[in-house]
């Protein structure tokens, strides 16, 4: 009786081990680096600081703050084509006045862009200021 209690209790702790450790290697990070404004993204609004930007899955992502106050996870919408070729990781903010929406993350040396939903917050931004700049932060890889 007591040797298939030891040997389930030992499988199971493999299953999850293996489990772990299987969604800790898909994690890849994207960049990283200091976005000096506070911006919104996923419904929330940001405080400016020292990011990570990261892959968790197919389409999705995920963005945290270094200093650990802050984290959202965003779903990828589409995947925009570049003309030319960037050369640095960089972020596609939206800005409407004193509102940054973050709008893409582009990896160095890659054409295919990543474009999140900001359709909401956008509406809203254009409301309130309806001429959008656009800015691009470059980061580390």
């Amino acid at each position: 009786m007591k040797k298939p209690m030891i040997f389930a209790a030992l499988a199971l702790a493999l299953i999850v081990t293996c489990g772990q450790t299987a969604n800790a290697q898909s994690v890849r990070i994207l960049m990283r680096g200091n976005i000096p404004f506070s911006f919104e993204v996923g419904g929330k609004t940001l405080p400016a600081g020292n990011y990570v930007v990261s892959q968790v899955g197919a389409d999705l992502f995920t963005i945290r703050s270094l200093a650990g106050n802050a984290a959202v996870q965003m779903m990828a919408v589409s995947y925009p084509q570049a003309k030319t070729m960037p050369q640095s990781a960089t972020l596609i903010f939206h800005r409407h006045g004193n509102r940054s929406l973050l709008a893409e993350v582009w990896k160095p040396a890659e054409k295919e862009g990543i474009q999140f939903a900001n359709a909401k917050a956008e509406s809203r931004a254009k409301q309130v200021h309806a001429e959008r700049q656009i800015v691009a932060l470059a980061l580390s890889r």
